[in-house]
């Protein structure tokens, strides 16, 4: 009814083959298991395994014909050494697969409550520029993250204009995991941005009544 599109979770629960055919599409698919095993897990074999997943996400991702994957670099504490050279030679490894079917990986930065290392938005910008595949890699931010990182509403709007990359996914979404405020300045945030993301996202754990995500939904789109 509202020409929308869904974000599904590869996170080995899902029925992802029910979703094809189904009339909806699906604008990304999320590599969930880099909650568990990722770029900077202090264990070889666990990095191994994340690369595993996300080109097994890419190939689903490719079949349900959606043509973006949401990376992470990490999660929680316990994290390797050289946190940007071992996120870069992981991303490096990954680009193969995803170029080859054309599909895109986002890489999305987390708050420092998620995660130890590779929190800043710059740090992501840094290294999406350094492995130098814009065919490949984009840039994924949550409010959510960002707000839970410290920063306040009113200093989102300077973050996305002086950010010096194109945002191709917005997640918004309020701190601690809530739904967000509808009176938060969309408007003017996109404005700021460089380029329009291509995604935006209405990720949180809370629900929402109908009419609140009817006048959201309406919001946004006024906005893009």
């Amino acid at each position: 009814r509202h020409g929308l599109a869904l974000e599904l979770a590869n996170d080995g629960r899902t029925r992802l083959e029910a979703y094809r055919g189904c009339g909806v599409p699906v604008a990304a698919l999320q590599a969930w298991r880099m909650h568990d095993v990722h770029p900077l897990h202090p264990e070889r074999s666990a990095r191994s395994e994340a690369l595993r997943h996300v080109e097994q996400t890419v190939e689903e991702a490719d079949r349900l014909g959606a043509r973006r994957v949401v990376t992470v670099c990490g999660y929680g504490e316990d994290l390797a050494d050289s946190p940007f050279e071992r996120c870069l030679d992981f991303f490096d490894g990954a680009a193969r697969r995803a170029g080859e079917v054309g599909v895109r990986l986002m890489i999305e930065p987390l708050s420092p409550l998620r995660v130890a290392a590779m929190t800043d938005p710059r740090e992501i910008v840094r290294l999406i520029e350094t492995l130098d595949r814009p065919d490949v890699f984009g840039l994924l931010l949550d409010t959510g993250h960002l707000l839970d990182s410290g920063r306040e509403v009113d200093e989102l709007g300077e973050l996305f204009a002086g950010i010096g990359h194109p945002i191709e996914e917005l997640q918004v979404r309020g701190a601690a995991d809530r739904p967000p405020d509808e009176g938060w300045p969309y408007e003017e945030w996109l404005s700021r941005m460089e380029v329009r993301p291509a995604v935006v996202s209405g990720e949180y754990r809370e629900p929402i009544e109908p009419e609140a995500f009817e006048r959201l939904v309406k919001r946004l789109r006024q906005a893009l």
